[in-house]
């Protein structure tokens, strides 16, 4: 028989393990301090710099009491532009098909 006790996660690991689901005020204060950044200057080549990320979770915890992680926001735009190049492909495939937008 195995007598090995379940030991309590720590709350920066119950962080990192925990779902998140993003609703629109959220995504909201993802999009506005993301856009922040960006005249901050806190985007590179393509992907934001680690502050920005960092910034997001600050603003998240001060608008909404809601703690999340930097892994979270990355798998939050992660999910952006997926939804994002989908939207596209959409687009480039009905207007290469020759299918017309309803009116």
């Amino acid at each position: 028989m195995n007598n090995k006790r379940k030991v309590p996660m720590a709350s920066t690991q119950a962080i990192k393990r925990a779902y998140v689901s993003w609703n629109k005020r959220m995504d909201d204060i993802l999009t506005w301090v993301l856009l922040e950044e960006i005249n901050n200057k806190e985007k590179g080549d393509g992907e934001f710099k680690p502050q920005a990320y960092h910034a997001v979770p600050n603003e998240l915890k001060k608008e909404l009491g809601i703690a999340i992680n930097v892994d979270h926001v990355r798998n939050r735009t992660r999910s952006w532009k997926k939804h994002y190049r989908c939207i596209t492909d959409i687009g480039h495939t009905q207007s290469s098909s020759g299918m017309t937008k309803r009116k």
